[in-house]
């Protein structure tokens, strides 16, 4: 979000956000005012009772062009002109939080028919607890691990992405990929996790490939953004396995995975 002001205006009162935020100064100069943070990591969805504003900010900085201010989600300030154009730009940086796992469990758990199910009112404060203790433990006999996996994959799934096709060679056949066909994959978050005896786990915007260990290091290569050739990533299979990667990055490259770059 840009902010423009002119001489001594101010865009907002005192106030906090509910996420990260860099200010970045474009144009003109702008007094800040800092008053700190009075609750750890508070949201829109809580309660405001013991977050009020403070009366005296803690420290005030004038921003000129080309400095930036980083304020902590729910840190307090206020921004105002000093009798000039001024334009100042602001990146909310978000984050996932422990509540917005809570609201993908629930989600989650309505698979289960006892989850489904109508809570007991008719039937007084004890059948309602003990069918509430009922639906904590089956969550809490979950596996963690698994739940971190499912809700890591659900949220890059969901992350905003501009597709990335490679043409011509989206319709190429498998076999014809040249030996110096550069290799990248398309934005997005990428990882590469260990998988079964011999195998690794390649998850791109949380669709996951089970994969030849062998393939382990060239794919974390890409994953870093490093240049890497077809002739490469062929290099790190065994002979016996060498066949079957022309289809597998044929897959990857219909799918938008993996984009292949125009040739020297």
């Amino acid at each position: 979000m840009s902010t423009p002001a002119g001489g001594t205006s101010q865009g907002f009162d005192v106030h906090w956000d509910d996420h990260d935020v860099l200010v970045i100064q474009v144009e003109g100069t702008k007094r800040w005012r800092l008053y700190g943070s009075t609750r750890p990591a508070p949201t829109r969805k809580a309660e405001t009772s013991g977050h009020e504003r403070p009366a005296d900010p803690v420290d005030e900085l004038d921003l000129a062009p080309g400095d930036v201010l980083y304020l902590p989600r729910g840190y307090w300030h206020a921004a105002q002109g000093r009798g000039e154009p001024t334009l100042h730009l602001t990146v909310g940086l978000t984050r996932k939080t422990g509540g917005d796992f809570l609201h993908w469990l629930a989600d989650h758990l309505l698979a289960e028919a006892d989850v489904r199910a109508d809570l007991p009112f008719e039937r007084g404060e004890a059948a309602l607890a003990a069918r509430l203790s009922d639906l904590l433990a089956r969550a809490a006999a979950l596996d963690p691990a698994e739940l971190a996996r499912a809700y890591r994959r659900r949220v890059e799934a969901a992350q905003p992405q501009r597709a990335k096709l490679s043409f011509p060679a989206l319709g190429a056949a498998d076999e014809t990929w040249p030996p110096d066909a550069p290799l990248a994959f398309s934005d997005g978050a990428v990882r590469v996790a260990p998988g079964g005896p011999g195998e690794v786990v390649l998850s791109w915007r949380g669709t996951e490939f089970t994969v030849a260990a062998s393939l382990a290091g060239p794919l974390r290569r890409l994953a870093a953004r490093e240049p890497l050739t077809y002739a490469e990533l062929a290099a790190a299979l065994p002979d016996a396995d060498r066949p079957k990667l022309p289809a597998f990055v044929g897959e990857l490259v219909r799918r938008g995975v993996l984009v292949i770059g125009p040739l020297a």
